[in-house]
Parts: C-alpha cells; structure tokens; sequence
C-alpha cells in the first residue's frame, strides 16, 4: 500500500516537472494585440534568455531528483521482497524448531525411564 502512494507522488512530480512559457495576451479593444507584442518583446530583451537558462537547471535537477525517488522505490521493492521471503523462511525455522524440540522432549523422557520399561514398549 505504501509503495503505490509512494509511485503516485512520484509520478504526481514527474507531472509538475514540465515548464511552459508565460504567453502574453490583452483583453484591450484594438490596442491588445500591441499590448502583447509590446510585452513579448520586452520580455525577449530583459528576461527570457535568464529564465530559460534557470528553468533549464532546474529542469535537470527535479530530473535527477526523480531518477534518486525512483531508484530508492525500487530498491523498497527489493527490499519489501527479500522481507517477505525471509517472514516466510522464519515461519518454516519456527515450525521445524518446535518439531526439534517436541522430539527432544520425546527422546529425553524416554531415556528417563527404568529399562524395564523401556522394554515393554
């Protein structure tokens, strides 16, 4: 259970890992369309090329980043597996260890007895 919401975070953030540009719009009768070239190009002067540069390494570490999640989720997985083989391993060493013991606890009151009655049986 824990691993599948582990997987949807994961995936929740791969989603978040995608950047758009701000496109720029006006809703001003006749001069909107200005108003928006106006700022696209302000933007291409003071800002856009910063940005991409930013938004780039940020991109490439929420990319590693993921890669770690990922690789730790996997190695949970394993982890989770191997667990679960040795519970059940553990249960069968228990089992056979209670057996042992009865047997011994036979074995023990048996040589206990008088030798005479040991013979009877």
């Amino acid at each position: 259970m824990q691993q599948d919401h582990f997987n949807q975070l994961i995936n929740q953030l791969e989603q978040q890992t995608k950047v758009t540009e701000l496109s720029f719009s006006s809703s001003a009768p006749f001069i909107g369309p200005l108003v928006a070239a106006f700022r696209r190009g302000w933007n291409n002067i003071s800002t856009r090329w910063v940005l991409r540069h930013y938004a780039q390494q940020q991109l490439e570490f929420q990319r590693t980043l993921l890669g770690l999640l990922r690789a730790m989720q996997q190695q949970l997985t394993e982890a989770d597996a191997r667990l679960i083989s040795l519970e059940k391993a553990n249960a069968h060493n228990t089992s056979l260890h209670e057996t042992f013991n009865r047997d011994i606890e036979m074995l023990a009151q048996h040589s206990l007895r008088q030798p005479s009655q040991r013979k009877q049986e």
